[in-house]
């Protein structure tokens, strides 16, 4: 079962007061909520028909009837099929949709759903009936199709209307279509499509003004949000969402970029969700080339996804640590950071969140490779090649307890080759590449730091340290390298101040001749100088010659007679009887 976040709770609420203050109508007692769902997240892949519908509608050759996108789907290896009501002939009847069926379920597709056009935030009157009985005649269509969710729309505010006035009119016309859907076993997801729904807020708006029913919910539509950050407004839609639409492109304001599909299968998979992805492909490359690429890296993202839990990303450095971990936040990744600098609560905080789940992913130095007591961790990745082979084996540990499979990943490049080849010596096995290996790496271009010395002489020493006073510490291509390779990792555009040119000093004036010195006089021959040994005698107290053994002073515990045991005697005094034969 999802829980709505704190967040989302603190949003409706304000929400709900701000409505009450300007005097709007009440929420309702039973509105509807967030999606109640148990279980892990799965995802399964579809394609709309509208991803096609140049060819569908005959604006380009060949065209594609909907029997022929329907094989399509299967040719792609999709588990389901969209099937958009704007591409269906005219006319047709009950027996083509029960062909459809027929159809689908022969090649294993599922209808993952169809779509309509309709307008609730029309005013009472003959066009606002005509769209309720157009959603009331597919939801029969889909029922009898077996395709179990229809994407409806809100509508546009009529000229000279309300938004306010709209968003009540358009819940009514949701609660009174959705008690006929009820009757037929079909959903109504309604999209975030502009107009009214341009904001996640009015989104939220809208639904808790619809009755708190199981037949409905929200379609997830990934490219309609056209805010600052729309990954943001989408997190928020999520939590609600019965059928998912995911487009290729993205707005931030007007501006497009590319859909990052990873954070998106993250945001879906952070709110449980269970259900269809739908490609809807609107992009301006031909889809017959498009959507196949498409379809491929969603495909791998959702494996990787049911398959990714958790992980551990070791780290060689406690500064690689920061850097990764401040990399992955600003990306929209659930993250913590352990490393030896932390303090104690720092690092049993960050562990219980990743223990139990509220933190996916750990950001670690060697300091949790050993002793870390987490039995459920998926993946483990390596940042970097560990400098000992014995810590390979330490960090892969954390994954494949008791039993359960674990993954373990290693980032590695030609610098790298003694660190792998120690860890495969240690573990008597070869591991396996995922893309060329080492030796099939492309030369890399950036400039070495020169091995250091183990030891120098000191005029070695001097000569290097002059050459620092002289040439700086650092060559200046080296800190701009090191510095735009760090801004890179951050995600951080830092402008970096340029040191102004220093003045050039004016020549010293020549120093005049020295006068020639007059030859110094033969010095005194010096005294010999006495011998260590004998000097340190001057220092001392003349106390007469060193005493030998203890002196005149023997302990009295030591001057007790003792008796010895028979064998002991004897061997003594054979021993004596043969000094004296040796001394005579």
């Amino acid at each position: 079962m999802t829980q709505p976040s704190r967040r989302l709770f603190l949003q409706s609420a304000l929400s709900a007061a701000i409505a009450a203050h300007a005097g709007l109508p009440p929420r309702p007692a039973l509105a509807a909520g967030p999606v109640r769902r148990n279980g892990k997240p799965h995802l399964k892949l579809s394609l709309a028909a509208y991803s096609y519908r140049d060819y569908l509608t005959g604006k380009l050759k060949p065209r594609l009837t909907l029997d022929q996108f329907i094989e399509l789907c299967a040719d792609l290896g999709l588990d389901g099929t969209e099937l958009t009501s704007y591409y269906f002939p005219e006319n047709f009847d009950q027996a083509y949709l029960v062909s459809l069926k027929q159809k689908t379920f022969r090649l294993g597709l599922d209808i993952s759903g169809t779509a309509i056009a309709n307008d609730f935030c029309l005013p009472p009157g003959e066009a606002r009936d005509k769209s309720l009985a157009h959603t009331r005649l597919w939801i029969d269509h889909a029922a009898t199709m077996g395709a179990p969710v229809i994407r409806i729309f809100a509508g546009t505010v009529p000229q000279g209307d309300s938004d306010q006035a709209a968003i009540e009119r358009c819940a009514a016309g949701i609660n009174e279509s959705l008690q006929y859907a009820a009757q037929k076993g079909v959903c109504l997801a309604l999209e975030n499509h502009g107009g009214i729904t341009t904001r996640p807020e009015q989104m939220l708006e809208i639904i808790r003004r619809v009755d708190d029913s199981p037949w409905f919910g929200v379609n997830f539509d990934g490219g309609n949000f056209r805010s600052t950050d729309p990954y943001a407004d989408l997190a928020q839609i999520a939590p609600y969402a019965i059928n998912v639409q995911i487009k290729a492109d993205i707005f931030r304001g007007d501006k497009r970029e590319d859909t990052d599909f990873a954070r998106v299968i993250g945001i879906l998979k952070d709110a449980g969700y269970r259900g269809y992805v739908v490609l809807e492909y609107e992009s301006a490359e031909d889809p017959k080339t498009g959507v196949p690429r498409h379809l491929d890296t969603l495909r791998r993202l959702i494996r990787d996804a049911e398959e990714l839990q958790n992980g551990i990303i070791f780290c060689n450095r406690k500064s690689d640590v920061q850097i990764v971990y401040k990399s992955l936040s600003k990306h929209g990744f659930n993250v913590a950071a352990l490393h030896g600098d932390m303090d104690q609560r720092s690092r049993m905080a960050a562990l219980e969140a990743f223990r139990n789940g509220t933190v996916p992913l750990l950001v670690a130095s060697d300091v949790a490779a050993r002793g870390l007591d987490i039995p459920e961790v998926s993946h483990v990745f390596n940042y970097d090649a560990p400098h000992h082979a014995e810590d390979y084996v330490h960090r892969i540990g954390r994954t494949g307890r008791a039993g359960r499979k674990g993954t373990a990943y290693t980032i590695v490049s030609d610098a790298d080759s003694k660190s792998l080849s120690a860890i495969e010596h240690l573990i008597k096995s070869k591991i396996d590449f995922d893309g060329p290996d080492l030796a099939n790496l492309p030369p890399d271009d950036g400039e070495r730091r020169p091995e250091r010395k183990t030891s120098r002489t000191r005029s070695e020493r001097s000569e290097r340290g002059r050459g620092r006073r002289e040439e700086g510490k650092r060559p200046q291509r080296e800190i701009d390298i090191l510095a735009a390779a760090e801004d890179e990792a951050l995600g951080e555009a830092v402008e970096k101040p340029q040191r102004a040119p220093r003045p050039e000093r004016a020549p010293r004036p020549e120093r005049a001749p020295r006068e020639e010195r007059a030859e110094r006089a033969p010095r005194e021959e010096r005294p010999e100088r006495p011998r260590r040994d004998e000097r340190r005698s001057r220092n001392r107290d003349d106390d007469g010659p060193t005493p030998k053994g203890l002196g005149d002073h023997v302990p009295s515990f030591m001057l007790r007679s003792v008796k010895l045991p028979p064998k002991i005697v004897e061997a003594d005094e054979a021993e004596t009887d043969a000094s004296e034969h040796t001394e005579e």
